[in-house]
Parts: structure tokens; C-alpha cells; sequence
């Protein structure tokens, strides 16, 4: 799962585990798939108006519903500490991305806010 940093440009990976690291920026990067039995991993990028943050760690999950846990609970997160930052939410959406790079669920992060 990714984080966004108040005010701006910097996205780090958070694991399942809780440990941090910076996302790492690699052109060309592919998808690899699934070996049989293993979780799908997913993959949760940030979109913000026009800039795009991809999440090149994504997270090994047992289903889609997972992941959409996983995006909800980490946009309630990401959105409180915005908002305390006084920094603006409109516009980020996370794209929730399976490995064939295919996007499953675009998740705006107000409508978490409720």
C-alpha cells in the first residue's frame, strides 16, 4: 500500500508489516503474473489531477475485496492527515491495479469521507 506525504510529491511503500521505504521509479517496469497457488499481488497507485504516483511494491492479497480494504482503510488514513496538514483532498483517487496492470477499482478518496 502506498502513502502520500502532506504537501506533496513524495510516495512511500508501506508493507502489510507496517515497515516504510520509498517507491523507486523504474520506466518500462511489467507486471509479472500469478504462479499457480500464490496470493495476486495488487498494486495501489495515486492519482492526483495530472500526476500519477505508481506503487511499485503493491501488496500479495487473497482477493479483490481485500484490496479494497486495504485502499479504504489507507485513504481514511491518508485523508486525516491531510486534512490536518490543511492540505487539499480533491482530485486523489487511488487506481487499484491487479498484476496484468489491469485497473479493478478507482477509489476517490472522498468518498471515504462520510
Amino acid at each position: 500500500m502506498i502513502q502520500k506525504s502532506p504537501g506533496g510529491n513524495c510516495v512511500t511503500s508501506v508493507s502489510a508489516y507496517g515497515s516504510r521505504q520509498k517507491s523507486v521509479s523504474s520506466a518500462g517496469m511489467k507486471y509479472s503474473s500469478t504462479p499457480s497457488g500464490a496470493m495476486p499481488k495488487y498494486f495501489f497507485h495515486i492519482r492526483e489531477h495530472d500526476s500519477f504516483d505508481e506503487d511499485f511494491e503493491g501488496l500479495d492479497l487473497q482477493s479483490v475485496d481485500d484490496a479494497h480494504t486495504e485502499a479504504l482503510k489507507a485513504a481514511r488514513e491518508m485523508v486525516a492527515e491531510l486534512v490536518t496538514h490543511g492540505e487539499p483532498i480533491d482530485g486523489m483517487t487511488f487506481e487499484i491495479v491487479d498484476e496484468r496492470g489491469t485497473v479493478i477499482h478507482r477509489l476517490p478518496f472522498r468518498s471515504v469521507i462520510e
